[in-house]
């Protein structure tokens, strides 16, 4: 009876010893974020190079994206695309111009994520820095949790943590405000 436990609790060390040097959830191609999915190890449904794609609802152009290549994951209702350029069209009309090195856009909650080098030109000559955006439909607004750096026109600078924009009002809002300066007295 004795040597039955022993073998019982040898095998289960060695499990534990095996997924403590396998570690198969940190592998390549396996997200260590649950809330973010990472589609560049799978193949595919269709490619496409110099895409332009446009957003309308009832007749209402909501934005327009241009994009280096896109990459369209039917069974996970995602596309992918690469070296975006995006404008948004807000209720009180103007243009908001967002550029990224990549983003998802997620068809079936008609919400996008672009991340890497955004910046933001706002019809109002304001330019947003920050390392990643997202937009949403049902909400009719752009917002992100990152470092936010906003240049005015007249040379103002203003640094926050976090961002929220209404496309309906037309309001701003950044979060933990840390610094409004003189442009000549910042370091991005």
């Amino acid at each position: 009876m004795k040597t039955s436990w022993i073998y019982i609790l040898w095998g289960l060390v060695a499990v534990l010893l095996l997924l403590l040097f396998w570690k198969p959830w940190g592998r390549p191609g396996h997200s260590s974020n649950p809330w973010t999915a990472e589609f560049g190890h799978l193949k595919a449904d269709l490619t496409l190079e110099g895409v332009r794609y446009q957003r309308h609802v009832r007749n209402k152009k909501l934005w327009s994206l241009r994009s280096d290549r896109a990459k369209l994951f039917e069974d996970r209702d995602v596309m992918e695309f690469e070296g975006i350029d995006m404008t948004f069209y807000p209720t009180g009309g103007g243009q908001i111009r967002v550029a990224a090195d990549s983003g998802t856009y997620f068809i079936s909650r008609d919400s996008l994520m672009v991340h890497g080098h955004v910046v933001v030109h706002s019809r109002d000559g304001f330019v947003l820095h920050t390392a990643s955006l997202n937009y949403s439909q049902a909400k009719m607004s752009i917002w992100t949790r990152d470092r936010v750096t906003i240049k005015n026109v007249n040379g103002l600078v203003l640094n926050g943590q976090g961002m929220r924009y209404d496309l309906k009002s037309g309001r701003l809002s950044v979060g933990r405000q840390s610094s409004v300066l003189p442009q000549d007295e910042i370091e991005l």
